[in-house]
């Protein structure tokens, strides 16, 4: 997009810019894309008179419309795809005032880049359409989508029980349902899945020695070390079973999430857990396979995950035999 020429090729200074921005009509919102979680920096008053949110309210928290779960709406599906390739879109969908009057919102989404073309912020501009909301809007649109109090002032049992309460990590039904919306518009797009299964090895070994709270705390570790790596805003992550966690990214293919499995494990590996009756070393390991490609017609997350546990499993058994092969070498070197 060309620049706006302006008079005497001389650009405004910050002072106007920042006058412009705050008489602007359209609701404007800076999200900072290099943190987690794309936290607000900025609020202009169009957008508090817009949504009836003050500033205070907003202020390094997370853009509600991107709390919303994939497959409510098409533009939800759109923005959250167009976020994690950092491209630019315009959408229209359902929102929410902050007073609970339901309103047609018009979303134009773009990255901001610094000198070096790296993205560091993402610049939203909301104005209302022309469009009504048709009845019974009011009941599609999330929990998520209300206040960014709503979710302190009544918690929901469903949301709840989304979440592991040992280990404070999703569940993997729920991880379940939000990957087979995004299988489907990645099979449509022709976009990459790609899966990455972590095993805590001997990990009965490590709750055994020093307890079951012991073990659910390792595991919540390790998964901070998922969290602390998948940080774009469609990056899933949940446990699967006692030992396993299970983690899956869109748009990238098994070679780069690999290289981002691999970040993990050194991850867990730095983290030292003493795991004096293990086997496999003296601190806490974990074992990882990783699988992606674009999705095929029959696949869903499940199909991923068994297909990922297999590899897993030949792996894990290519190393044993490898073990035994060295084993049985240096044993006959020592007769």
């Amino acid at each position: 997009m060309e620049a706006a020429r302006v008079i005497n090729d001389h650009f405004p200074d910050r002072h106007c810019l920042e006058q412009i921005v705050a008489r602007s009509t359209e609701g404007i919102l800076l999200l900072d894309a290099r943190q987690p979680g794309l936290p607000i920096v900025f609020v202009n008053p169009a957008f508090e008179s817009l949504t009836g949110y003050r500033t205070g309210e907003l202020i390094g928290k997370r853009w509600h419309v991107l709390k919303r779960e994939r497959g409510q709406h098409r533009g939800i599906d759109d923005l959250q795809a167009a976020v994690e390739r950092g491209e630019p879109i315009d959408v229209e969908l359902p929102d929410q005032r902050k007073d609970g009057t339901v309103w047609i919102s018009r979303i134009g989404f773009s990255a901001l880049r610094d000198a070096r073309g790296e993205i560091c912020y993402f610049l939203v501009q909301q104005r209302e359409s022309q469009r009504r909301a048709a009845p019974g809007t009011a009941n599609a649109v999330s929990s998520a989508a209300q206040a960014p109090d709503a979710s302190r002032a009544r918690p929901k049992v469903d949301a709840i029980s989304r979440i592991d309460p040992a280990t404070g990590l999703p569940h993997y039904d729920h991880f379940a349902a939000i990957l087979n919306r995004d299988i489907a518009i990645a099979r449509r797009d022709r976009r990459p899945v790609s899966l990455m299964l972590f095993e805590i090895l001997e990990l009965d070994t490590y709750r055994q020695t020093f307890g079951a709270k012991a073990a659910n705390s390792c595991v919540r570790m390790v998964g901070a070390q998922l969290a602390s790596i998948l940080r774009r805003a469609g990056d899933l992550y949940a446990r699967c079973d006692d030992t396993m966690l299970v983690a899956a990214v869109v748009g990238q293919d098994a070679g780069e999430a690999s290289q981002l499995a691999e970040r993990i494990v050194a991850n867990v590996r730095g983290l030292r857990l003493h795991n004096p009756r293990a086997k496999s070393g003296r601190y806490v390991q974990v074992a990882v396979s990783t699988s992606g490609g674009v999705p095929r017609p029959e696949d869903d997350a499940d199909a991923l995950l068994s297909r990922t546990r297999r590899e897993l499993a030949r792996q894990q058994a290519e190393a044993a035999e490898r073990l035994d092969a060295e084993s049985a070498a240096a044993a006959e070197a020592a007769v």
